[in-house]
């Protein structure tokens, strides 16, 4: 069996992936801008022990942190010209994860994974982490003729400042910034998280992006599916991809209707600004004490969603502003 032949990944096999730990070593896309090692593992290190105080250690072998390190890329930044920060230098790093023995002429789409931007959502961050691990060394869990870029923690200083000084994480950066909130911001005012995942979406053109949070248990989908008149190909794709996901897991996620979603988020800058589709899984709790249950109930359903039906190719993304347009526009209040 090859992931060539995976269409739709059934909860029993994404269970016997998770629990076999099948594994086969496989070459990555190229490495993109140079980081140093040892920031890198220090900052797996830092992860790890927030982790562990949150009562949902990784519990990685050093061999794996290793494998982790060594495939983490970084980005540069055009304003600086150097590897793209957080605030108080934690390193930004991302994934390219291709299929096994895919070349660049294989690649059909690309998918956006955004983890970690809110660091109080300990249970899903504990799913981002240890499905990124599952997708490097599973090639039965990557879906087929897609490029996905995987961002693991979005928010490292907000995990790292809050676990470690204050010994609980919130939602917020160092500042108190909801960076989910800041993705309409101006360029003078964007955090260099934002500016990060900004960037990786101008560099990679991701026809999909998924994101992870807490607590309301369901699918939500933001994007042109949604806007008025759009065409019934789209919404009955869309449809198909939640109606997979919400069925993946070991547990179902129910799939939300018109929840809306908040300005500045990811939902309302990719799915109504840059029209592309954007679903977010939320898992029912936030809790470190869940996050291990929670990876096995609901991880089929992240792994899955990395990969949408595409019955037709993906368009790029339209040229004007349609965030006018988004449904049920929310105030930014508390939520994902």
């Amino acid at each position: 069996m090859s992931v060539s032949k995976v269409k739709f990944l059934k909860p029993a096999l994404v269970a016997l992936i998770m629990l076999a730990g099948l594994s086969t070593k496989s070459v990555l896309a190229a490495p993109g801008a140079p980081l140093e090692q040892d920031s890198i593992r220090k900052l797996f290190g830092q992860v790890m022990k927030v982790m562990e105080a949150m009562h949902a250690p990784l519990q990685f072998s050093q061999s794996q942190l290793d494998e982790l390190a060594e495939n983490a890329q970084s980005l540069i930044d055009p304003k600086t010209k150097k590897p793209f920060r957080a605030r108080h230098g934690e390193p930004l790093i991302y994934y390219v994860i291709d299929p096994v023995g895919s070349c660049s002429m294989d690649i059909k789409r690309t998918v956006l994974f955004m983890g970690g931007i809110h660091p109080d959502e300990v249970s899903p961050l504990y799913t981002s982490f240890h499905a990124l691990y599952m997708l490097l060394e599973n090639p039965y869990a990557r879906p087929e003729n897609t490029r996905v870029i995987y961002i693991p923690l979005a928010n490292p200083e907000g995990l790292i400042e809050s676990g470690t000084r204050l010994k609980v994480t919130t939602r917020e950066n160092s500042e108190g910034k909801d960076l989910n909130r800041g993705f309409e911001e101006s360029d003078k005012k964007t955090m260099p998280e934002v500016a990060f995942v900004k960037a990786l979406i101008a560099k990679y053109n991701p026809s999909h992006i998924v994101t992870l949070h807490a607590p309301y248990g369901w699918l939500d989908y933001d994007g042109p599916a949604k806007l008025p008149h759009a065409p019934a190909d789209v919404k009955k794709e869309v449809e198909e991809w939640e109606t997979q996901v919400s069925r993946a897991g070991a547990k179902p996620l129910p799939v939300a209707k018109d929840f809306g979603s908040y300005r500045g988020s990811m939902g309302n800058y990719g799915g109504y600004r840059l029209h592309k589709h954007v679903l977010t899984i939320e898992y029912p709790s936030t809790e470190g004490r869940k996050a291990e249950e929670e990876w096995r109930d609901y991880g089929g359903s992240l792994i899955q969603s990395l990969n949408p039906p595409m019955h037709n190719e993906p368009t790029p993304p339209m040229a004007y502003d349609v965030s006018g347009q988004s449904l049920h526009l929310r105030a930014s209040m508390p939520g994902r």
